[in-house]
């Protein structure tokens, strides 16, 4: 621990409320965000609580803390600062990162954090002075990711925009899916199998599209399996069927999951081209509770892409920037983990931040 911290408990370095109700009939149209237990879920027109400031789950995400620099409203699924006691926002902000609370739920059926169960939770306190560095080492973190993040999303609705220009500029042709794409699918692999992250190789399901990471690895090799590789296009075959630029690690295709590649041009072609027909594909299966996408669906879709000359100019800008994505994913993976390894060295103190400025 750093010199001149001190040990307390949480009561002693911030005040905790109860969030408000706030049902949907209540909200009014408006730019005030609305905190649930897991960020910002909707807008109004009222705050209720000055920011900055730090929100907590209550309900689900036990603990689990939520930035906030403007005013805003706190939900009674959560607890929010209503007092610093002198520290800083942004440094408590980081001290409930490192605090698991998950265990100091109410005993009820359904988990619950209450605030009067955590008051006594041991906390190193450095000197605001610290605190201050603290936060600045890891904000500084911090902005990069969110640049990474924008940059990424500047890219991505670049390519997007530049497809529908060439669309209604050009002679657009309406073809087979199965025509102009090739579909690998999913192999279906045995439970026993699964292994632990690091042994093995990745398994790509459908909740890792959302994501980017394999939580699932598998020690299976079958004969033909698909490896997916970062920048391929993937898209999930249940409940939801979106064209996916697959950012994660190089992985193997789990079954409800296909490859899609294109014979006239590039990845990022295929992606902004399967955009509309996979969602008119989903928005006709009404009726049932989750909906599949199924090879007669692909093999009896439409999809309309630019002519030659346009595919040959497309492929010029948007390949470069799909690969950029994929490479600006791997730098914001390796932001992300630097992150995770100085968060509790910095908090705890076994790490000053002045030895993060020198590259220690």
């Amino acid at each position: 621990m750093g010199e001149n911290w001190t040990q307390t408990t949480l009561e002693k370095v911030v005040a905790l409320r109860r969030g408000h109700d706030l049902s949907q009939a209540r909200r009014v149209s408006g730019e005030v965000p609305v905190i649930g237990s897991g960020g910002i879920v909707g807008r109004h027109n009222v705050a209720i609580a000055s920011g900055p400031g730090v929100v907590i789950g209550r309900a689900t995400n036990l603990g689990r803390p939520v930035w906030i620099d403007e005013p805003y409203w706190p939900l009674n699924t959560s607890l929010y600062v209503t007092d610093f006691m002198g520290n800083d926002p942004r440094w408590v902000f980081h001290l409930f990162e490192v605090l698991d609370l998950s265990g100091y739920d109410s005993g009820s059926v359904q988990p619950m954090l209450n605030r009067n169960y955590i008051r006594s939770v041991p906390v190193s306190l450095p000197p605001l002075t610290v605190q201050r560095r603290i936060a600045a080492a890891l904000g500084a973190l911090d902005d990069l990711i969110e640049t990474n993040e924008r940059l990424t999303a500047s890219l991505t609705t670049a390519s997007r925009t530049l497809f529908q220009y060439l669309l209604t500029s050009g002679t657009p042709q309406e073809k087979r899916l199965t025509e102009v794409f090739e579909l690998d699918f999913g192999a279906a692999f045995k439970g026993r199998y699964f292994s632990t992250r690091g042994v093995g190789t990745p398994l790509l399901r459908i909740r890792d599209l959302k994501t980017m990471s394999s939580d699932v690895w598998t020690t299976e090799r079958l004969y033909g399996a698909t490896l997916v590789e970062p920048g391929d296009v993937v898209v999930g075959m249940d409940a939801e069927f979106r064209p996916t630029i697959w950012l994660g690690q190089p992985s193997f295709l789990n079954q409800r999951v296909c490859r899609v590649r294109s014979k006239i041009g590039g990845l990022a072609l295929a992606r902004e081209a399967l955009e509309d027909p996979l969602r008119l594909i989903e928005a006709s299966k009404t009726g049932t509770t989750v909906i599949h996408l199924n090879k007669r669906d692909l093999d009896e879709a439409l999809v309309t892409v630019p002519d030659a000359e346009a595919i040959r100019a497309y492929d010029d800008v948007a390949e470069p920037m799909r690969e950029a994505v994929v490479a600006l994913a791997e730098e914001r993976r390796e932001l992300q983990g630097v992150r995770h390894e100085l968060l509790p060295l910095l908090m705890s103190g076994r790490v000053s931040p002045g030895e993060v400025d020198q590259g220690v």
